[in-house]
């Protein structure tokens, strides 16, 4: 059986920890071990990780100061070895049969990882989306689509597992990195294979303290004024973590056009109307004519960066 390293990162969780252990715990698919990852807490998320330290199948970390996420996953695959992974949030419930799931369609043999779809609940687990990928108008390509990835992703690292193969190709992380899941479906995608599963194997816990969607991000979302529309991936360094890809990976010409073009709409130096059209003619705005309308009409009411300046 192919044994699952588990990082399961751990700050002030204390409220939903428990049940996220145990989900993983009670997993269908048995051969893993859980790392429990607590990047100096100082509520009591430390003492409930301590809880299982007697159990053969888990181990457990405690950093000297906060270091946030992207560091911690970094510094984390750094140290674990293995040959496959699978990232876990603390406030989620994973689905009993998650890994036994995912497992089965990956191998060591080339760059790989294994997403799928979420449910999406409250803080008392009541069901707010029952599709994570349709609430957010995700629709993944099962071949290759880096234009996809670059520029919208749907990939959630809380999901993921993923081989020693691409660890090795994603690390070191670069400097400016904001969001890992990014940096590791990107890499996967231009140098691996993804398989997207469109069941739904984890329960995504959505609440006022999640980092990329909470429920005041999500009533937000709701209301159609133009001001509340955001251009995706602006003021994140995201330009500067695809500088970094091309400054020190090997890539295929084809795929550099496609960053280079991604890089232009980030930096917003050239002519709108050149911006929209690039957008549009790579594939970087989702499919949703309604998203693309509000979308050009927000990139035509912006000011260029040059603009700016005096």
């Amino acid at each position: 059986m192919k044994k699952i390293e588990i990082l399961l990162f751990v700050y002030n969780g204390e409220r939903f920890l428990e049940k996220q252990i145990n989900s993983i715990l009670t997993q269908t698919y048995k051969n893993f071990t859980l790392h429990l990852i607590d990047d100096c807490s100082n509520d009591n998320s430390f003492e409930i990780i301590n809880k299982y330290k007697n159990l053969t199948n888990v181990k457990i970390y405690r950093n000297d100061k906060n270091i946030g996420i992207v560091k911690n996953v970094e510094k984390y695959l750094n140290l674990i070895n293995g040959e496959f992974f699978a990232l876990s949030d603390q406030d989620d419930i994973w689905l009993p049969n998650k890994l036994e799931k995912q497992i089965k369609y990956i191998n060591n043999k080339k760059p790989m990882l294994v997403h799928s779809d979420l449910v999406m609940i409250n803080e008392y687990e009541k069901i707010l989306y029952s599709s994570y990928f349709k609430f957010r108008n995700y629709n993944l390509p099962n071949k290759k689509s880096l234009n996809t990835i670059i520029s919208q992703n749907g990939v959630m690292g809380n999901t993921i597992l993923f081989n020693q193969k691409l660890k090795e190709l994603i690390l070191p992380f670069p400097k400016d990195l904001i969001v890992h899941d990014y940096w590791i479906a990107l890499i996967n995608e231009i140098y691996g294979e993804r398989i997207t599963l469109n069941e739904k194997l984890v329960m995504y816990r959505i609440h006022n303290n999640n980092l990329s969607n909470n429920i005041s991000s999500l009533s937000k979302r709701n209301k159609i004024k133009l001001n509340n529309i955001q251009l995706p991936y602006y003021n994140i360094n995201r330009e500067k973590v695809l500088e970094f890809l091309l400054n020190n990976y090997y890539i295929k010409e084809q795929d550099k056009i496609i960053i280079k073009k991604f890089i232009e709409y980030l930096e917003f130096k050239k002519n709108k109307l050149y911006i929209i059209f690039n957008l549009l003619k790579y594939n970087f705005l989702k499919k949703s004519l309604f998203y693309r309308i509000k979308i050009i009409i927000k990139i035509l009411l912006k000011k260029k960066t040059n603009e700016y300046k005096k």
